[in-house]
């Protein structure tokens, strides 16, 4: 009888025992889904502009731009100067959308317009925005605006999708990116796109790219070497001034030439301040030396 007590004992510890630590076990989480909630739209110069709540209490602003298109752009886009409403402020991760549905109607998103993240408006002084940490772009995405993340020194992420076919002046000016990745899609790179990204480290552009605009890469203080693509025709002026570049890869066979856009310099082609090597390819060393364009760094050229 003792022995069936003390088993009978020791078996309710142990139920007690497994039933706690069931209690410990935590449950999936189920995955969380992003919905559009309501959209509302306005009317201003620009054309229509919606603004779309979400699930997650985001904020998107879009601008129609046809019957089944749209881009986003600013919320100071949407301001309702009447009531003084100075609505949401793009902050942290932002996930755009391929698509969203307003009035019976779905639209593809197919571009972030000019200055659509650089700005915020408080409803009486214009500001650069410094609030955007992450942007995650849809594959339907060919067009980033002109300074559409000027100033942006939160942004250290951003995803730059095969579908872009334009990067804007200034896009990326003064954002807090650390590298850059361009998709073959791409053919030219703006004016400023990617200057005075203190932060920026590591670049590597395409072999579809032709054009290199004025100080693309100026004052980026992290970027110490650079491969120019063997696809590249012309290349402005101070394209990395004020960098730290001391390094520069130059793979076309012939020198490219001196961009006729931008800024115009009589003399040669002048690149960067901090420049101690140029490798170029072995069998058109000469051709570089001895080329207008390239001569102010003939002594620092080198093959490879």
């Amino acid at each position: 009888m003792k022995i069936l007590k003390k088993t009978n004992l020791f078996a309710f510890v142990l139920l007690l025992l497994t039933a706690f630590s069931g209690c410990d076990k935590k449950k999936p989480e189920e995955p969380v889904v992003i919905s559009l909630v309501s959209a509302t739209e306005v009317e201003n110069a620009d054309g229509t502009i919606v603004e779309a709540l979400y699930s997650d209490s985001t904020r998107l602003y879009f601008r129609l731009l046809d019957e089944t298109t749209a881009e986003v752009v600013s919320y100071y886009d949407f301001y309702d100067y009447e009531h003084e409403s100075a609505g949401w402020i793009y902050r942290g991760k932002v996930t755009i959308p391929e698509k969203f549905s307003h009035s019976g109607k779905d639209y593809t998103v197919v571009g972030i317009g000019d200055h659509a993240f650089g700005y915020f408006f408080d409803g009486h002084s214009l500001y650069y925005a410094s609030f955007v940490t992450e942007v995650e772009l849809p594959n339907t995405i060919t067009r980033i605006g002109d300074q559409a993340f000027y100033s942006c020194d939160e942004l250290v992420s951003i995803n730059l999708p095969n579908s872009l076919t334009y990067i804007g002046y200034a896009a990326f000016d003064r954002t807090g990116l650390t590298s850059v990745e361009v998709p073959n899609s791409m053919t030219e790179i703006m004016h400023s796109c990617f200057a005075g990204c203190e932060h920026l480290s590591t670049v590597k552009l395409p072999n579809t790219i032709v054009w290199i605009g004025d100080w693309a890469f100026g004052e980026c203080p992290s970027l110490t070497t650079f491969e120019i693509p063997e696809s590249v025709e012309s290349i402005g002026m101070e394209v990395f001034m004020h960098s730290a570049l001391k390094s520069l890869t130059c793979r076309p066979m012939t020198p490219p030439a001196k961009s006729p856009y931008g800024i115009i310099y009589e003399g040669p082609l002048f690149l960067s301040d901090s420049l101690e090597t140029i490798y170029v390819p072995m069998q058109s060393v000469e051709a570089y030396k001895n080329d207008y364009v390239w001569s102010r760094y003939a002594d620092i050229i080198t093959g490879f």
